[in-house]
């Protein structure tokens, strides 16, 4: 079997899901290159867990609209992917071998952060979805390790996905509007994550917090930039990296996207 990509999303504002620009289109793009997974196991921003990492674990994906405030339409979305318990057995399988304390959880529904770009990447919402959770104020090497746990996974089919941000303050970006040209220092700190990503300067990108210019205004709080930490650790040494999107919403907010392996 083709071994499967893995992937960053930068997933934006939930709104983004009713965007039909290049975002949406280099998405779609991506989605054909996954259309045939045997499954996806995403792990975003908005499932953060104090303890163990927990694995959902149903047969189907409800969805959680974690959001408010937002145009009623929003909550009318449904993204009817099925579940797959094998596969979150097997990824809990590998995280505990890797030391990783894990349990299953078969209440968690999808937050935006997942099903907002997999809607966008795979919209016939076909290919199972496992979501993993994220340990709390984790170090970026922990966040890596879970992703370097799951790597086995993409050489049977399975899209290892990562969905938050590289530049995320919401006390900045609220004021701007969607379409507001992007400010100098969010582009500063996102150029400088795109450098070290391309040249697999992982480990430089872990110290972002002393090495990027701007780190504190990009990075206020750090969960949204975690996932990437989660995609990295799933990248094999020989997998080509591209940059399947960059642009910035709201002035300042990244939509900046990787794979690895396509």
């Amino acid at each position: 079997m083709k071994r499967a990509p893995a992937v960053f999303f930068g997933h934006g504002s939930p709104i983004t899901i009713l965007d039909r620009g290049e975002y949406a289109q280099a998405l779609a793009e991506f989605g054909r290159h996954c259309a045939s997974a045997r499954g996806i196991v995403i792990l975003s921003a908005h499932w953060e867990t104090l303890r163990a990492v927990r694995v959902t674990h149903w047969e189907s994906a409800p969805l959680v609209y974690d959001f408010s405030g937002f145009p009623a339409e929003l909550y009318r979305i449904r993204y009817p992917a099925p579940g797959d318990p094998d596969l979150a057995e097997e990824a809990a399988q590998h995280l505990r071998a890797s030391g990783i304390d894990t349990a299953f959880d078969d209440q968690r529904g999808l937050d935006h952060g997942a099903w907002v770009p997999l809607a966008l990447t795979l919209p016939s919402a076909l290919v199972p979805v496992v979501q993993i959770s994220l340990a709390c104020g984790a170090p970026p090497q922990e966040i890596f390790s879970l992703g370097a746990a799951l790597r086995p996974l993409r050489d049977s089919g399975v899209v290892l996905a990562g969905s938050g941000g590289i530049v995320h303050n919401l006390r900045l970006a609220v004021p701007n509007p969607l379409d507001a040209p992007p400010e100098p220092w969010s582009l500063d700190f996102d150029e400088w994550v795109r450098e070290q990503i391309e040249g697999r300067r992982f480990t430089t990108l872990m110290a972002y917090a002393s090495e990027a210019p701007f780190a504190e205004r990009a990075v206020p709080t750090p969960e949204h930039l975690a996932p990437l930490f989660f995609t990295l650790g799933a990248a094999h040494r020989d997998d080509n990296v591209h940059a399947l999107f960059r642009g910035m919403e709201h002035g300042n907010i990244s939509m900046s996207s990787y794979t690895f392996g396509l």
